[in-house]
């Protein structure tokens, strides 16, 4: 298993940011070590990792007003209290909302998309971690993005980590009441597989025995989270969150493309076999020496705006994982690319058609692969053009 799926997961997906909170201090857990557990238990489980996330998201919120306080920095707003006072400005919301954006040290990629009546939608490609150089954006895409009516993004992440209940909801669709974990493991190194990843959750004080109950994908999410945090990652500055709370703050509509319960539910739905795989994946790159060069790799694509290069990296994922297993790439690939892909062009065309100026930020490599957002928008016959 060689193919480096943090591509997918810093450029398309958002979920393990969301949930980069929930491994640190999980050490209580709400489940016996029985192997069957009630639907009350489930409950339990997805409340311990909500309540969790809002505790560990407000002591981010407190070492980010640090931050702010202390520097001059352009970081947006990721608060959970900044976000529910859309009328209140913080100094950092001012600092990128405010400096005129010709300072720009970022080039990401920007499209216009034009249909045969001249309506206009914006198509922009997120990373959904980043850094505080990535900020002022350039004048080219804030001026796309504040002379928009609607903001389209996977999901509002920021409302969802203030809603416990959605994520209650949504969290549900990985726990295993019936079976443990270790039952859902394929192969004869599933027991190593298991010990290994309790292991590295153990070592971050991250592992309670409830997570037995939770299926492998949700597992492998917890080791990302904890691989994203070991080399720097910061979902603070994800270009999807900036966005989000300026849309917030100047009153922009907001539209969810998809949800944060449509992408639990599909990795839910992945065979345990696939499931095996993507854990033994998140083991993989936790121990790599290269995950930092290759975030680090990521964040200067997305800075340049090289899709040529993304593309041919993402096509270098792609054969890697079909050179492993055909059939396991070809289920990961349906449900994370190819139907992802196919619901948001949809989207696309649909906003025009509206004939509201939309601003649409997905994961960068829905838009860059091949036959990819922008590949679709031009095979149906719209204009897609570079801005700069």
């Amino acid at each position: 298993m060689n193919f480096k799926k943090i591509v997918s997961l810093i450029l398309a997906l958002i979920l393990v940011f969301t949930l980069s909170a929930c491994t640190e201090g999980n050490n209580e857990s709400t489940l016996s070590n029985s192997s069957d557990i009630s639907s009350s238990e489930i409950e339990s489980v997805t409340s311990t990792v909500s309540n969790s996330t809002e505790t560990s998201e407000k002591d981010t919120t407190d070492t980010s007003s640090a931050k702010s306080s202390s520097s001059t920095s352009s970081k947006p707003t990721s608060s959970k209290n900044s976000s529910s006072k859309p009328s209140t400005t913080t100094t950092s919301q001012k600092v990128s909302s405010e400096n005129k954006t010709n300072n720009s040290k970022v080039s990401p990629k920007l499209y216009k998309v034009t249909d045969s009546k001249g309506n206009v939608a914006w198509l922009f490609g997120s990373i959904h971690v980043g850094k505080s150089t990535f900020y002022p954006l350039p004048d080219y895409v804030t001026n796309a993005f504040y002379g928009s009516e609607v903001l389209a993004v996977e999901f509002d992440l920021v409302a969802f980590e203030n809603d416990m209940t959605a994520q209650t909801n949504a969290l549900s669709a990985l726990v295993s009441p019936k079976q443990s974990v270790k039952k859902h493991l394929i192969g004869n190194d599933a027991l190593s597989t298991y010990e290994r990843a309790v292991e590295i959750l153990t070592e971050n004080q991250s592992y309670s025995p409830y997570m037995d109950y939770y299926k492998p994908a949700l597992w492998s999410m917890f080791i990302d989270s904890l691989i994203y945090k070991k080399i720097g990652a910061d979902s603070g500055y994800g270009i999807d969150r900036h966005l989000i709370n300026e849309a917030k703050q100047k009153n922009i509509k907001i539209d969810n493309i998809e949800s944060a319960d449509a992408q639990y539910k599909m990795l839910a739905g992945f065979s345990d076999k696939l499931q095996t795989m993507m854990l033994k994946g998140s083991i993989q790159s936790y121990e790599s020496p290269d995950s930092k060069k290759d975030l680090d790799a990521l964040m200067n694509i997305w800075e340049t705006g090289d899709y040529a290069k993304l593309r041919k990296m993402l096509r270098e994922d792609y054969d890697a994982m079909y050179a492993d297993d055909p059939a396991l790439c070809k289920e990961y690939n349906d449900a994370m690319n190819v139907k992802r892909d196919a619901l948001m062009t949809d989207y696309v065309v649909k906003a025009l058609s509206s004939g509201k100026r939309t601003f649409v930020c997905v994961g960068a490599a829905h838009i860059a692969r091949e036959n990819g957002i922008a590949d679709s928008l031009k095979a149906r016959g719209y204009t897609v053009e570079e801005v700069k």
